[in-house]
């Protein structure tokens, strides 16, 4: 019997020393996935801190695009105003250009007209 008792005592401090084995592996297997969730945890946070701050500077941009927007618009307009100015003078400077030239021809016709009266006269 005591023989039975040693093999028992033997087989039992065989499986204990298997579990304890098992329970040690499982330990470091926790202890790595512990390890890692906390890193994860940690990579997280950076990551949802720098996404603050990219929004932060986004918003910043968003603004300051708006304003140039709004300076952007201001300019065309005036720049409207201006173009129909000047279309407005390209017009009259036609309509000039058209009376000097009537003018010229006015002139023309009278510089021969007294040319031809002064050669009759002589």
């Amino acid at each position: 019997m005591a023989t039975k008792i040693n093999k028992i005592t033997d087989k039992t401090a065989t499986t204990l020393k298997s579990i304890k084995e098992l329970v040690e592996l499982m330990k470091k297997k926790l202890d790595w996935i512990e390890l890692t969730a906390n890193s994860t945890s940690t990579s997280i946070r950076f990551v949802r801190e720098q996404q603050s701050v990219m929004n932060d500077k986004l918003d910043q941009h968003t603004k300051t695009l708006k304003s140039h927007t709004s300076l952007l618009t201001k300019h065309t307009g005036i720049l409207t105003k201006h173009t129909s100015i000047l279309e407005k003078h390209t017009g009259q400077l036609s309509a000039l250009f058209v009376d000097v030239h009537h003018v010229q021809e006015s002139v023309k016709a009278l510089g021969d007209e007294i040319v031809e009266n002064s050669s009759l006269a002589s």
